[in-house]
């Protein structure tokens, strides 16, 4: 994470991430499993009741009429799109006397052909258990019937003329029986009638001998359907699962929350350690200031008068060294303190260092160059007028720049020149010759001068102290 940071994150940036966001993390997943857990327990509990049923098709006929064999696969498939079809809803709706649509019900029902078998699963949803199994027994139950059915108008069909000629040769009999009965009667011969008689015997053995390889060849050529595992009414309901919806629930908010931490840390431009300062902006940090009020205690630093001021004041002196440090080669003479924008305590940072470069035996002059908002004179605790403004208008810029515009302070070697009246156009006014003139003259007297200027949002004032000095 981090914003603009092109390297690979260290383990101590790790470690501080993980610290920052370990609370709010916890948090919000706990609270995304505890509204995922109370929303599980107010939905109404559904429970599953599952049916299996065997759809065997027939090598030459599916569904009851003539028809390209279909394969194990393509017959539970049908069978499956059938069972969840609205001609068999509304039988079932009808059998159980449903107050419900055909849509409504199919959105319970569920119908799914198993791989590799010939076997259909019937799963219906319904918050009574006993109701779920009594739909899904219905359910296959009329399916069956339906097959059963077509298969017997298919065999009615194809063995109608097999039928036919039985129904013959039953009549020719019963004709051949009468005859004979009536040569019995008359004390005729009668060898002819029980010949003929036997002979419609034989045929009808003969014949129906046929029907009944009819009807085996029939019976193996039709779709074969049964239900060897009928719908129980189920013990448990199957949703809403609560542990699994309150771990989902967690998850869902950890990778919410992990995302937007994430998203945080690397959209966050912002300078909060020294190591920010370095990786961001390849410059070394001189120093941090950690918060505090800022109240003016005459004799000391504006630093709060409670147990981290020693701190404060600390970080400051640390500031001074490295400042000092800064610059080896060539006498450090002009620090220009300023912001990204207002508030961000540049006023307070500029009078801290400068008592603090102050308390190192150099005459250190602070110059409050905002014109815009100034507020040196306050914590100083010093009249605003006769200040930089007054100085620079009051200057001709031919002669030499009277300097009593420069006030002594509560601190040995500290001077402060106020900002003045605040004008209606600052940044001409600084910009001018006499603002030129002002800034050279007031140089040369001083060992350090330290410039509290506009935030950079003013960036025309705050370009021109940064060329100038």
């Amino acid at each position: 994470m981090g914003g603009g940071d092109s390297k690979s994150m260290q383990p101590d940036q790790l470690r501080k991430l993980t610290r920052k966001w370990a609370i709010p993390i916890i948090l919000v997943t706990i609270l995304g499993a505890a509204a995922s857990y109370l929303v599980s327990k107010r939905l109404t509990p559904m429970y599953a009741a599952t049916g299996k049923m065997v759809v065997a098709a027939g090598p030459g006929v599916s569904g009851g009429s003539a028809a390209i064999p279909l394969s194990p696969s393509e017959a539970t498939n049908t069978a499956a799109s059938l069972l969840t079809g609205p001609a068999l809803l509304q039988q079932v709706i009808r059998t159980l006397h449903l107050q419900m649509t055909t849509d409504s019900l199919a959105k319970q029902v569920t119908a799914t052909a198993e791989t590799n078998t010939e076997l259909v699963d019937v799963i219906v949803n319904d918050p009574s258990p006993d109701r779920a199994a009594s739909i899904a027994n219905a359910l296959m139950s009329a399916y069956i019937r339906q097959v059963n059915q077509v298969n017997a108008q298919q065999t009615s069909l194809n063995g109608a003329d097999i039928l036919s000629r039985i129904a013959t040769a039953n009549a020719k009999l019963s004709l051949d029986k009468e005859g004979l009965a009536a040569a019995v009667s008359a004390g005729r011969d009668t060898t002819s009638w029980s010949d003929a008689i036997s002979t419609d015997n034989q045929q009808l053995s003969l014949l129906a001998s046929s029907y009944g390889t009819f009807l085996g060849t029939q019976a193996q050529s039709q779709d074969e359907v049964y239900a060897p595992e009928p719908a129980t009414a189920p013990s448990k309901p199957a949703s809403p699962n609560t542990l699994l919806n309150t771990i989902a629930g967690a998850l869902a908010a950890l990778v919410i929350v992990a995302g937007f931490a994430y998203l945080r840390e690397f959209l966050d431009q912002g300078l909060k350690t020294a190591e920010d300062v370095r990786d961001r902006l390849d410059v070394p940090c001189l120093g941090v200031i950690p918060k505090f009020r800022h109240l003016p205690v005459r004799g000391k630093s504006f630093a709060p008068n409670h147990r981290h001021d020693e701190a404060v004041r600390e970080a400051y002196r640390r500031l001074r060294v490295n400042l000092l440090f800064a610059t080896p080669d060539e006498e450090l003479k002009t620090v220009v303190v300023t912001s990204v924008r207002a508030g961000e305590g540049k006023t307070c940072t500029a009078a801290n260092l400068a008592v603090a470069l102050a308390g190192s035996d150099r005459r250190v002059l602070l110059i409050d160059a905002d014109l815009r908002k100034p507020d040196q004179h306050r914590l100083f605790e010093t009249p605003l007028e006769g200040g930089l403004s007054e100085l620079i208008l009051n200057t001709p810029t031919t002669s030499a720049v009277p300097t009593n515009g420069l006030r002594r302070t509560q601190f040995a070697n500290l001077r402060l020149l106020t900002s003045g009246t605040v004008p209606a156009n600052p940044a001409e006014l600084l910009a001018s010759k006499r603002g030129m003139a002002v800034l050279k003259s007031i140089g040369p007297d001083q060992d350090l001068i330290v410039v509290d200027t506009a935030p950079a949002v003013h960036r025309e004032r705050f370009a021109y102290i940064c060329d100038f000095y």
